[in-house]
């Protein structure tokens, strides 16, 4: 009784944000289940191409404001550097797929967990990436087990490549106990957080173990990752201002209209390979994250630094 009195408290002091991205996850998942599959497909790929890119579309203003460098790098330059990131990772999934695909993976698992765990008033330490890491990794593992024979298609569809399902178990067990070691190792930086992960997470399962692969991480990526990532960043690019959304947005929207160009152009080149409109949104989505992921990690590592 005590401990379910104690959990109840815990749960009145959730915040409106949270309790609210609980009950969208909720609310999403049902949907998947009832709604068909083809007006789902046209609600995630709006919600992709809108929110999911434009959380990105800041990168460069990030990058000039986190680097601290007595060299002047100007905008030109890194705006360069970016787009050769990009444009490499397109050049690795072409000609080595199944690594560009590894590689894309385990760079989102650390993302991901990243954006979810991280707290600036945690003292940020290896332990914490490697946790980040392992809680992405253990999220990827429940959403292609749950959906493994669409998973199966699109890895085989763009590397040829086929995996075992065993392998996902594996990597899932694993994660799992390096988490539960890691938690207890570090029970007092986690604990403020345990109870909304914890729900969380049996929520995003329930999800990703209910719909199928799209429909589930267009939920994740927008709900879980990219709004938050939009409010932090707009919070980390315009403190001063009152409506940080719509100024994030304002510097967002042409950067976000090039990378729509770039998916278009993409999909009538790739269009020629055979390869679907799902296995191409990802490896579209593949080759903008890699850089996105080093500018977030440095707007954090410039946090933890102040």
């Amino acid at each position: 009784m005590i401990f379910l009195q104690n959990v109840k408290k815990k749960l009145l002091k959730l915040s409106k944000s949270e309790s609210k991205t609980l009950l969208i996850t909720l609310i999403c998942t049902i949907l998947g289940v009832f709604v068909p599959k083809a007006i789902l497909n046209v609600i995630a790929v709006l919600n992709v191409l809108t929110v999911g890119i434009i959380h990105g579309a800041n990168d460069l203003y990030l990058v000039t404001k986190s680097i601290k460098t007595s060299k002047k790098i100007t905008f030109k330059l890194i705006f360069f550097i970016y787009v050769a990131f990009i444009l490499f990772m397109v050049f690795a999934l072409y000609h080595n797929p199944i690594i560009a695909l590894m590689f894309f993976v385990l760079i989102s698992s650390f993302h991901f967990g990243e954006q979810q765990w991280y707290n600036k008033s945690m003292i940020s330490s290896n332990s914490d990436n490697i946790f980040y890491f392992f809680y992405g990794v253990l999220l990827f593992s429940i959403l292609f087990i749950s959906n493994f024979n669409e998973t199966q298609s699109i890895i085989n569809e763009i590397s040829s490549v086929i995996i075992a399902k065993e392998l996902l178990y594996y990597v899932l067990i694993i994660s799992s106990i390096v988490l539960i070691f890691l938690i207890f190792r570090k029970i007092n930086s986690y604990k403020n957080q345990l109870l909304f992960q914890t729900l969380s997470l049996i929520l995003i399962s329930l999800l990703f173990v209910t719909n199928d692969l799209f429909w589930s991480f267009s939920v994740y990526f927008v709900l879980w990752h990219s709004l938050p990532s939009l409010n932090e960043q707009s919070h980390e690019l315009f403190p001063k201002e009152k409506n940080k959304t719509y100024k994030y947005l304002k510097f967002a929207l042409p950067y976000w209209l090039l990378a729509i160009f770039g998916l278009i152009i993409s999909y009538f080149y790739i269009e020629k390979t055979g390869l679907s409109i799902i296995s191409t949104f990802f490896a579209f989505l593949a080759s903008i994250t890699i850089p996105h992921v080093f500018v977030i990690f440095l707007m954090h590592n410039k946090k933890n630094l102040n």
